[in-house]
C-alpha cells in the first residue's frame, strides 16, 4: 500500500507541562481513607468520622463532594459538609486529597439522559466547560489555603466511553483531532480510511450523532480510541489550569481504574498530564484469580507510569471492606488479607494508600469499620499497619522502589486494536478485548516466578528514549506497533538489548494495517521469515526449539517459521538478541481452573523456556523460591543499597529461601526475629500461612 506521512504519537496537548515540577510535593508515607460524604451526614457526623481515623492512626484523608451537592443550584454553593471535614482534618493534622468528579454535571444543567450524579454528557460543550471550571475555580479558592489540603485529583477515574457517541462539540473537536494525527494531510486519512472525503468540514458529517458502527475499519476505531485518551488529557488540562489560577503550589494526581481489563492505555495519558499518578484496585472486581497478586501487579505499573524522577506514586483507592453485592465478584476481605494487601503495596513503594471506604456507602458496604461505625477485625489490622509504620517513620520516608531488571512493553496499539476486535466473554479467549492485558499480567507473574524485579513501559516512552538503560524488554501478545516503537525497539537492540516476544508480534501497524515493508521489518529484526499462523486443536502445544520442544500453554495459534521446524526463534542482531516465541505464550501461561486459586498445570513447565530467554535476578538479596504464592519485595536508598524486604505467603506455611551477595542481618519489624546471611549465602526464613512481615536490612561482619 501507499506510504502515508506517520501518526503523530502525541496526544498531549502541546501546551502540557509547562508548569509541572513547580508544585509541593509530599513524599511522607500516607495511610488513610475514603470518607464518603453522605447526604444526610451533619456536621457532628463528620467531625466524629475523621476522629475516628485519626484513633487508628491515619494521616491522610480522601473526599470527593459531587459537584451536584455543591452547587445545588446556578451560582448557589454549598460547602458546608465539606468545610466540616476541612476543619477536623486541621485539627487532627490528617492531610486532604480533595477529588473532583467532574465528568456528571449537576441535573439542573439538563445535560444528561438518566440525571444519575455518575452521567456522563458531551464533555466538549463550551455550556458544560464553562460552568465546570467555574466550579473548580470557586472550590480551589475556598481550600486553597487550608494546613490540611495535600493535593488536587481533578478527575477520579478519568474515561471517556468508547467508542464515543459524538454530540455537535464532541464530533468537531474529533475533526480537528484527526487533522492533528495526520498532520492537516486529508490525502493521507482517505489512503489509510480508504475514503473520499472532499473537506475535512466533511468528514464523518452527518445529521445524527455519530454511532459507533459508522466507523467501519481498523483505521477508523483505532483513531476514535485515541481521541478517548487525548479527551482525557484536554480535560485534564484544563481543569488543572483552572486551579493552578488559583493555587499553583499544590500538586495534581490522578487514578486510573482499569488494570486487567482493556484500559485503552490510559494509565500513561493519565500520568503524564498529573504531577504523580495513583490508581484504584479492587481485587473483588476481578474474582479469586487476582487476589493474591493485583497489588503488586498494580504498583509496579503505576511506579513505572508516574513521571516522577523519585517514582512516587500512592494507592487511590484499595478495598476496605466487604463486598456481597456491589462488587464484580464477592469478597469480603478478613483481617489477614488486609494485612498482606497492604504489606504488597508498601513494600512495592507506594508513599500512599488510601482505604475505599471508613464508613459504609450507600448501599451499606465496603467499610473498614462495622455497620454500627465502631472497630472491625479490619479496621483493627490496619491500625496495626499504621501503628508499625509510624514506628519506623524515618525508614518508610527514605526508601524507594529498586530499580526493574526486566521490562514489559504496554502498547497502546495493541490495547486499542484489541478493543475494536474483541469478541466474546471468555477473559481467556485470544479473542477477547481483554487478551492483551491478561498477557501483560501474566508475563509480569512470570517474572515474579523467576524472582525478578519488574518495570513496564509504554510506547509514546519507547519513541522518546525510554529504552536507554534497559537491557531486556519483554513484548507480551502486542500484535500491533506504531512504526516509531518499531523503529526504536530495533535500534535497541541494535546496540545490545535483549528482546523477548510471542504471538503476532507487531503484525499490525498503528492504524491497525498489515503491510508487507512492515512484515519484512519485522522478519529482519526477528531474524526469520513468517510464513503461517497455524490454529491449534488443545490447551497445550509445543514451544519447538532447533534443541528440542518443551510443553507449553498455547491455546489458539502457532507460528510456521521458514527454513526451520521450530516456533521459537533466538537471533543475534546488532550486538543485541532478538527471541520469538511464536506461541501464545504469555497469554495462556497461567489459568484459573474452576474458579479455584490459580496455579501452574504440571505439563506447563515454563523454566525450560524462561530458562532460556529470562535473565538471572542481579538484586544483592534473592528469594531462590519464588513463586506467585511466595513473593519478596525490595526497597532502597538513596544510594541503591536494600534497606527493607518484605516476604509475602499467600498459602500454607512455607519457608523462604532468601541468599544475599552480601553478609546482611535480616530484622523483622513484626516480631524482632533476625536472620543473618553470611556473603553469598542464603537463610531459610519460615513463614506462617497467609503472612507477611518486613525485614530491615543491616550489614554484619561475617565470621
Amino acid at each position: 500500500m501507499t506510504a502515508v506521512t506517520a501518526l503523530s504519537t502525541s496526544i498531549l496537548p502541546a501546551s502540557h507541562g509547562e508548569t509541572a515540577w513547580t508544585r509541593e510535593i509530599d513524599t511522607q508515607l500516607r495511610i488513610g481513607s475514603h470518607l464518603y460524604l453522605r447526604r444526610d451526614m451533619s456536621a457532628e457526623e463528620i467531625f466524629a468520622a475523621v476522629e475516628k481515623m485519626h484513633e487508628i492512626g491515619m494521616n491522610v484523608i480522601r473526599v470527593y463532594p459531587y459537584w451536584a451537592d455543591v452547587e445545588t443550584a446556578p451560582g448557589e454553593y454549598d460547602f458546608s459538609k465539606v468545610d466540616a471535614c476541612y476543619r477536623a482534618c486541621e485539627k487532627y493534622g490528617i492531610g486532604v486529597l480533595h477529588t473532583f468528579k467532574l465528568n456528571a454535571p449537576p441535573a439542573w444543567m439538563n445535560m444528561t439522559r438518566s440525571f444519575n450524579l455518575d452521567d456522563s454528557c458531551d464533555l466538549y460543550s463550551p455550556v458544560f466547560r464553562e460552568a465546570l471550571l467555574k466550579f473548580v475555580v470557586r472550590t480551589a479558592e475556598r481550600y486553597a489555603k487550608s494546613p490540611a489540603l495535600l493535593a488536587w485529583c481533578p478527575w477520579n477515574e478519568p474515561r471517556f466511553a468508547w467508542p464515543p457517541k459524538f454530540e455537535s462539540h464532541a464530533l468537531d473537536a474529533y475533526r480537528d483531532h484527526l487533522k492533528r494525527r495526520y498532520n492537516g494531510k486529508l490525502e493521507d486519512l482517505n489512503a489509510i480510511y480508504f475514503r473520499r472525503f472532499p473537506s475535512w468540514e466533511k468528514v464523518f458529517e452527518a445529521s445524527d450523532p455519530i454511532q459507533p458502527t459508522m466507523l467501519m475499519d481498523y483505521p477508523e476505531r483505532m483513531d476514535c480510541a485515541a481521541f478517548d485518551r487525548y479527551t482525557i488529557a484536554r480535560l485534564l488540562e484544563e481543569v488543572e489550569s483552572a486551579i493552578d489560577s488559583v493555587d499553583g503550589r499544590h500538586p495534581h494526581h490522578v487514578n486510573p481504574w482499569v488494570f486487567v481489563g482493556n484500559d485503552l492505555g490510559y494509565l500513561w495519558t493519565d500520568a503524564e498530564a498529573s504531577d504523580f499518578v495513583g490508581g484504584s484496585i479492587y481485587p473483588v472486581s476481578w474474582g479469586r484469580y487476582f487476589r493474591t497478586t493485583l497489588h503488586g501487579y498494580v504498583c509496579d505499573l503505576l511506579r513505572s507510569a508516574t513521571k516522577r524522577a523519585d517514582r512516587l506514586y500512592w494507592i487511590t483507592e484499595t478495598q476496605g471492606g466487604m463486598a456481597l453485592f456491589t462488587g464484580g465478584s464477592r469478597g469480603c476481605p478478613d483481617a489477614s488479607e488486609l494485612k498482606l494487601w497492604a504489606y504488597d503495596m508498601l513494600g512495592s513503594g507506594a508513599k500512599g494508600m488510601i482505604y475505599w471506604t471508613l464508613l459504609p456507602t450507600i448501599r451499606g458496604e465496603w467499610a473498614l469499620l462495622n455497620l454500627e461505625g465502631g472497630d472491625s477485625e479490619r479496621s483493627d489490622a490496619v491500625k496495626r499497619v499504621c501503628s508499625l509504620v509510624h514506628e519506623n517513620r524515618k525508614l518508610f520516608d527514605e526508601i524507594g522502589p529498586i530499580r526493574p531488571e526486566v521490562f514489559i512493553l504496554d502498547s497502546e496499539s495493541t490495547l486499542q486494536l484489541a478493543a475494536i476486535r474483541g469478541k466474546g466473554g471468555d477473559e481467556w479467549s485470544y479473542r477477547s478485548s481483554s487478551a492483551p492485558t491478561r498477557a501483560r499480567f501474566n508475563a509480569w507473574c512470570m517474572m515474579q516466578n523467576a524472582g525478578l524485579e519488574v518495570g513496564f513501559i509504554d510506547e509514546f516512552r519507547v519513541q522518546r528514549g525510554g529504552l536507554e538503560g534497559v537491557e531486556t524488554l519483554v513484548v507480551p501478545d502486542c500484535a500491533a506497533l506504531e512504526d516509531k516503537t518499531l523503529d526504536a525497539i530495533e535500534a535497541w537492540v541494535a546496540v545490545g538489548g535483549t528482546l523477548i516476544v510471542d504471538g503476532q508480534f507487531a503484525r499490525y501497524d498503528g492504524h491497525g494495517i498489515i503491510r508487507a515493508d512492515r512484515m519484512k521489518k519485522v522478519n529482519d529484526l526477528m531474524g526469520v521469515r513468517l510464513l503461517d499462523w497455524l490454529c491449534t486443536t488443545g490447551r497445550t502445544d509445543c514451544v519447538a526449539t532447533e534443541s528440542g520442544a518443551t510443553k507449553t500453554p498455547n491455546d489458539a495459534y502457532k507460528a510456521v517459521f521458514g527454513g526451520t521446524p521450530a516456533n521459537m526463534t533466538d537471533h543475534s542482531h546488532g550486538k543485541g538478541r532478538a527471541v520469538w516465541i511464536g506461541t501464545r505464550f504469555f497469554g495462556s501461561w497461567l489459568k484459573s481452573v474452576d474458579g479455584e486459586d490459580p496455579h501452574l498445570s504440571s505439563q506447563f513447565d515454563w523454566k525450560e523456556v524462561g530458562g532460556l530467554v529470562l535473565p538471572k535476578p542481579t538484586s544483592g538479596i534473592v528469594l531462590e523460591n519464588a513463586s506467585l504464592s511466595l513473593r519478596i519485595r525490595r526497597l532502597v536508598d538513596a544510594d541503591g543499597k536494600t534497606k527493607l524486604i518484605t516476604l509475602l505467603n499467600f498459602r500454607n506455611e512455607a519457608s523462604a529461601e532468601v541468599s544475599s551477595k552480601d553478609a546482611v542481618r535480616l530484622h523483622s519489624l513484626d516480631t524482632g526475629r533476625t536472620f543473618d546471611i553470611p556473603a553469598g549465602g542464603k537463610a531459610t526464613v519460615p513463614m506462617g500461612a497467609h503472612s507477611a512481615e518486613f525485614f530491615r536490612v543491616e550489614t554484619f561482619d561475617s565470621p
